[in-house]
């Protein structure tokens, strides 16, 4: 018997698979299965990869959802002015406080993971103690952080992009940027590592 198509199954709402929020990606190494994590305003679903079937609907947020990140076991989301963090098949929540403005950028580093807002506040989070590693704070006015990377192979480095064009190359460890980069006189919307080293798109 052929199968057939589970798109309009009874527990599916269309329309709600996801929003402008960029997906995350999860590995389950004991499983050794795939997950997708979509955002749907103040919700987020997961799927498994290998059947897009809805594994999981996390609890509604207060207020939608601005940002996502997946990083191991555990999601991390943006919400207004907090970070929450969850594990992928439980309600457990850790919270991560210390913007003043709204969260729009989340990007993983190791055992830490980077969170920036609005005003352009840079926070280097500890994931095992949920305390600041490292505060930083940039001139909206001369560089407007919009876009952010952990280039491949650059230790304690990001590259993050701005709305004025220019791009910045910091050391997280010493708290100094190494380099700015004149770009393009456009703004900056993403950044992302090319399968080659020393290559980011953007």
């Amino acid at each position: 018997m052929a199968s057939s198509s589970q798109l309009f199954e009874d527990y599916r709402a269309l329309g709600y698979y996801t929003n402008h929020i960029p997906i995350q990606l999860m590995y389950h190494e004991r499983l050794s299965e795939s997950f997708i994590v979509s955002c749907v305003g103040k919700s987020y679903h997961i799927y498994n990869a290998s059947k897009l079937g809805l594994s999981r609907v996390s609890e509604p947020q207060e207020e939608d959802i601005t940002c996502m990140l997946s990083s191991g076991n555990r999601i991390y989301i943006g919400v207004d002015k907090t970070i929450h963090s969850y594990e992928r098949n439980k309600q457990d929540c850790l919270t991560f406080t210390g913007h003043d403005s709204r969260v729009h950028t989340l990007i993983g580093f190791g055992k830490h993971f980077i969170s920036i807002d609005s005003t352009s506040k840079v926070i280097v989070w500890t994931i095992e103690t949920r305390e600041a590693y490292l505060e930083m704070q940039l001139n909206n006015d001369s560089f407007c952080i919009t876009a952010a990377v952990h280039p491949a192979t650059y230790v304690n480095k990001i590259l993050l992009g701005s709305s004025q064009g220019m791009l910045q190359l910091w050391n997280i460890k010493s708290n100094k940027m190494l380099y700015e980069f004149s770009g393009w006189e456009k703004g900056v919307t993403i950044l992302k590592q090319a399968p080659a080293v020393d290559v980011i798109g953007m």
